[in-house]
């Protein structure tokens, strides 16, 4: 598993790094979009990123999740780059509920033309939340689940509609405006249980060892609701068919994927107040019964300050990155 966090972790990075390169300098309508006139921000924010497995069966629904504290820590935001430091307390974590071993790492990019997602997460110990009185425990320390991916979306409205302003913070959406989004995703998830049966009902006895492969394009809608020009209203959609197969049953299969996002903001001259939220479901396993799914994403609310830098080293570094990954303002 290790091996493959490595090799995961070195894939996802480099794609970051090639997509910077197809980001280009353009030119955006001012009468609907523009960019904050300072050059730098530091960020407040408390945010809770999550892996959940779903399992979606006739005879109800179930929801497994990890035990994990909120993350709090600081962010500075430059004109090309930013940096974030965060740490969850384990204070936060609940006593009463099981103990969760995991790595998550979310990378969300929000360009100008495009979006990009990348997720690499593992997790051990998970406890049912919504708990029926057919079920005889509530929590499952060897239910286990690793889950990759890399998605990415074209803004068609791009000269008008600026993800940026919901997300990141560097632009400013003044009149409301919505995109169109096409593109395409691939990941790779696994779910593991080892010891009483999970989803007897669904799959069959035995220990749990799901292993899937999926890839396939999406569509969506993204729009921006600007109240009072300080308050912005943000939501996207996104839908599509993956095609994929299971690491048991070879056949290929059709298996939906949902991207909801979600952001509300309040936007002063030099500060910013932010909560955003995004949600990222594949579904692993699918019969004529249930189906057997992970959701994943984070919530963030944040406060932002924002300050007009004008330290030569700070300079120096924008004009290098500049050079380096053109378009990346």
């Amino acid at each position: 598993m290790k091996k493959k966090i490595n090799t995961g972790i070195t894939r996802c990075f480099i794609v970051i790094i090639l997509f910077f390169f197809v980001q280009n300098c353009y030119s955006q309508d001012s009468i609907y979009v523009k960019p904050f006139p300072q050059n730098f921000s530091v960020m407040l924010f408390g945010a809770y990123k999550y892996n959940n497995v779903l399992h979606q069966h006739i005879l109800g629904e179930y929801t497994f999740e990890p035990n994990k504290p909120l993350t709090i820590g600081i962010g500075f935001i430059g004109e090309r780059v930013g940096l974030r430091l965060g740490y969850g307390f384990e204070f936060l974590k609940n006593k009463n509920k099981v103990n969760t071993e995991f790595i998550d790492l979310q990378y969300h990019y929000y360009g100008r033309k495009f979006l990009f997602d990348a997720i690499l997460q593992n997790y051990k110990g998970f406890h049912l939340t919504n708990k029926d009185n057919d079920v005889d425990q509530d929590l499952y320390n060897n239910l286990s689940t690793f889950k990759s991916g890399i998605f990415g979306q074209y803004v068609f409205n791009h000269d008008k509609f600026s993800y940026r302003a919901a997300y990141n913070l560097r632009d400013q959406q003044i009149k409301s405006s919505g995109s169109f989004l096409l593109g395409a995703g691939i990941y790779y998830s696994e779910i593991h249980f080892d010891g009483q049966y999970l989803f007897e009902d669904s799959i069959g006895g035995g220990r749990l060892k799901l292993i899937n492969f999926q890839m396939g394009p999406s569509a969506g809608y993204a729009h921006s609701w600007v109240i009072a020009k300080k308050i912005i209203i943000f939501a996207s959609i996104s839908a599509g068919i993956n095609l994929g197969f299971n690491g048991k049953f070879i056949n290929f299969t059709a298996y939906p994927t949902v991207i909801p996002r979600f952001a509300v903001g309040y936007n002063m001259n030099s500060w910013s107040f932010n909560f955003s939220y995004v949600n990222d479901v594949i579904y692993s396993y699918i019969n004529d019964n249930s189906k057997i799914g992970l959701s994943s994403g984070s919530l963030q609310l944040s406060i932002l300050k924002r300050f007009n830098m004008k330290n030569k080293f700070y300079m120096k570094v924008n004009n290098y990155i500049d050079k380096l990954l053109p378009g990346s303002k």
